[in-house]
């Protein structure tokens, strides 16, 4: 089944255009799309070193990919997305910056078909999990093991990851774990309050949070900065100074 969902446009302004890029989305997720790209659902950190490489599982259509080529004009974006209606615009809104590369599966713990699920208020939630949200309508998509993907693509290390999946945050990390070590910053998307103690303890070892925001029990965005860049090795001094 494929979408047939309203779509609207904002105009852009980018650093060195002079004219405006035109950013395709769906009228009800204006707020959401508006927080990304103004930076504050995935806020930039500083001192965290060069970005060469940016991987964007659940594009959706392509807001975060957009900001962070924006962000980092210097690096390879890195799009997936598997849902055909966000897909569609995915593409026409990457087509503006030569630095994203869309690529149009999931990716998940095996290669393997899945029914992405419609949700009932934003086209940009569509989860392959149950949920209250869903409708019961849906499409078939495509998924691929995340490991062999990436290596698929040519993607050997990550310096700034973002996953948001509707839910299957967690055992796409997993599958991450031997690249962890050089992502420089992670943003994730939580779905339940477990999940959001599973994605801790992942990250414990290499990573510390270094922002949140909450919208409602058990839904929310996280970011953890890598413990030995400048940025957080300055505030872990801060922190033994005081006390903490």
């Amino acid at each position: 089944m494929s979408i047939a969902t309203e779509t609207a446009f904002l105009n852009l302004a980018v650093p060195a255009r002079v004219e405006p890029v035109p950013f395709l989305y769906f009228p009800a997720s204006r707020q959401h799309i508006l927080g990304i790209l103004e930076g504050r659902t995935y806020p930039q950190l500083p001192d965290v070193g060069p970005v060469a490489t940016i991987v964007d599982i659940g594009a959706n259509v392509g807001a975060a990919s957009v900001m962070f080529a924006t962000r980092h004009p210097g690096a390879a974006v890195h799009a997936f997305e598997p849902g055909p209606g966000p897909l569609e615009l995915l593409r026409q809104n990457a087509a503006h910056f030569p630095s994203i590369n869309v690529h149009s599966f999931g990716l998940g713990i095996e290669d393997t078909e899945q029914r992405l699920y419609r949700s009932s208020w934003d086209p940009m939630s569509a989860p392959v999990l149950p949920s209250a949200e869903n409708t019961g309508l849906f499409d078939v998509i495509p998924v691929r093991r995340t490991r062999a993907a990436l290596g698929s693509t040519g993607i050997t290390s990550i310096d700034v990851l973002k996953i948001d999946t509707e839910g299957c945050e967690v055992p796409i990390l997993c599958e991450l774990e031997a690249l962890l070590p050089s992502v420089k910053c992670v943003y994730l998307e939580f779905h339940s309050d477990r999940d959001r103690l599973r994605l801790d303890e992942r990250l414990a070892g290499t990573h510390v949070l270094a922002h949140v925001a909450v919208r409602h029990p058990h839904r929310g965005d996280v970011c953890y900065v890598h413990r030995e860049t400048v940025y957080a090795r300055r505030h872990a001094l801060l922190a033994i100074e005081h006390g903490r």
